[in-house]
Formats: structure tokens, C-alpha cells, sequence
């Protein structure tokens, strides 16, 4: 059955892999480091537009870390 390219075309990929001689666990760890890295990119464009225009981000994430420190204890 051929594949839609979702979830089940990755997997699919993911237990074919010879690509570079990875094996299908290390194939979903680089595919899942790979979507973290672009989120994270992502993130520190669009706080250095916010701060660009003018939106202080230097507060909003010492809020944050407060925020998280305080939840821990």
C-alpha cells in the first residue's frame, strides 16, 4: 500500500533506512533533532523582530525563569 506521506510514510522510511548506514532509530532521532533545531530558530527570529519593534524581551524571560524556578520548589 502506498503511503500519504504522513506518519506512516516516515515510519515506513524510518524501517528502509540505509541512508548513510543509519539505522531506523537513529533515522527518527535526526528527523526529531532536526524539527526541534527549526522550532528553536523559529523562536530567536521572532523575539529578535519583538525586540526589533520595540518589545522588551530581557523581562519577559526573566519572568519565565522565575516562572519555571517557582513550579520546581
Amino acid at each position: 500500500m502506498a503511503s500519504s506521506g504522513g506518519a506512516e510514510g516516515k515510519i515506513q522510511a524510518a524501517s528502509e533506512c540505509t541512508v548513510h548506514g543509519l539505522t531506523p532509530f537513529l533515522f527518527l532521532v535526526r528527523l526529531l533533532l532536526t524539527r526541534i533545531m527549526k522550532i528553536v530558530a523559529l523562536l530567536f527570529t521572532a523575539m529578535i523582530a519583538l525586540q526589533t519593534l520595540g518589545v522588551p524581551i530581557a523581562p519577559l524571560l526573566a519572568g519565565v525563569g522565575i516562572g519555571l524556578l517557582c513550579r520546581v520548589c
